[in-house]
């Protein structure tokens, strides 16, 4: 469902006094020029256009270990692994001189050929996941390869075995295929709990990503990290509006549901 309109509405109420001057903020992408549920390769050139002129995009590392500047910096994710963003997206990034980070959903990366999406499997449909050839040429080009888990699964629904396996298996099949450290996890549909984040912890990895929209703000918790998804539905001045801050009351609504569903689950589930 086109939810931009009713974000538009509210953002006329809810318009913040002034941007600012230093932010920081991740992008969430998914797939670019694919399938029905794919960002149209043109409206993302167009957006990566647009952040060029708005902000510093700099790699996922840089964003969390950098001090305030003055300037906005973004960095620029994509989650689940699909082919269009080795195909689609990274070319027209490197055009400008950007790099990324993908998360990879491990269990579905090929290795001779490119494996098709699973809408079972909260996939989108009509794709296809990278090879680890593919990664291996991203990570070539400066980006960051970091783990969405092995099977896609909802990691706060599943026994502590099974969490700690999904964790540590994802994390070694990377580094070991793409030649570099795994570092960093994005949680399946931003799904997360207390123990889910102490056990990514555990396993090594350096940060994990949510989809609560919202800027990384000092002290930000590195294990619950907030991201801006980008939809198919987002206009150009809706993207404008994302980056630059204006609609960063999301994040409140986004909690403020959150804390509600983790009261009917008696305090189990969190993001």
């Amino acid at each position: 469902m086109d939810t931009s309109g009713i974000k538009r509405i509210t953002f006329r109420f809810l318009r913040p006094r002034g941007a600012e001057r230093s932010r920081r903020a991740i992008l969430t992408y998914h797939s670019v020029g694919g399938g029905p549920l794919s960002l149209p390769a043109g409206q993302f050139e167009a957006q990566m256009r647009l952040v060029s002129g708005e902000a510093r995009v700099v790699s996922l590392e840089a964003l969390l270990d950098s001090e305030p500047s003055g300037e906005s910096c973004v960095a620029i994710t994509f989650d689940d692994g699909y082919a269009t963003v080795v195909e689609r997206a990274a070319p027209a990034m490197n055009t400008l001189g950007f790099v990324g980070t993908v998360f990879v959903t491990a269990g579905w990366v090929g290795t001779a050929s490119r494996r098709a999406s699973d809408p079972d499997k909260g996939h989108y449909p009509g794709e296809r996941f990278m090879t680890w050839e593919d990664l291996q040429a991203l990570r070539a080009q400066g980006w960051t390869i970091g783990s969405h888990g092995v099977e896609h699964d909802d990691l706060t629904a599943v026994s502590t075995g099974r969490l700690e396996e999904e964790l540590a298996i994802s994390r070694t099949s990377i580094a070991e295929n793409v030649g570099a450290p795994c570092e960093h996890y994005a949680y399946t549909w931003g799904l997360n709990d207390a123990r889910v984040r102490k056990a990514v912890r555990r396993a090594g990895y350096a940060s994990a990503a949510t989809t609560i929209h919202g800027p990384v703000t000092e002290g930000a918790d590195r294990f619950a990290l907030p991201r801006m998804d980008v939809t198919p539905h987002c206009t150009l001045s809706d993207f404008a509006a994302i980056v630059r801050g204006e609609w960063d009351y999301l994040g409140v609504y986004q909690r403020a549901r959150s804390f509600a569903r983790s009261i009917r689950l008696g305090g189990k589930r969190s993001s």
